[in-house]
């Protein structure tokens, strides 16, 4: 029960994830460009951490475990830029789903 509540700490950290992650989406383009201190950063990189977090925060809370969080995360970033990237053909997320499964297996063993 305790592991639980240290759990619903993560609610806030959903929470304003996905609400910035919202906001992103609805009003930004991926094609545009913002500067930082001579460097053009693409608002794409901020949706990669933004789904990162959200998917990692939301994954860890439903299942009580952080290194599955990651690993479902880890899968769903890897996925979208894949697909970002026009690589669409379905053995790529297969191999995905071997890679991930196959780390879980590995951590699994090493307990």
């Amino acid at each position: 029960m305790r592991q639980r509540k240290k759990l619903l700490k993560l609610l806030p950290i959903i929470l304003l994830s996905f609400i910035s992650l919202l906001y992103f989406v609805l009003n930004f383009s991926p094609a545009s460009l913002f500067t930082v201190f001579g460097f053009k950063i693409s608002y794409v990189l901020f949706f990669f951490v933004l789904t990162f977090i959200f998917i990692y925060s939301f994954s860890t809370l439903i299942f009580a475990n952080k290194r599955r969080g990651f690993l479902i995360a880890i899968f769903v970033i890897l996925f979208l830029f894949l697909r970002l990237n026009k690589l669409n053909s379905p053995y790529f997320a297969i191999l995905l789903v071997i890679l991930i499964g196959s780390l879980e297996l590995l951590f699994i063993k090493r307990k």
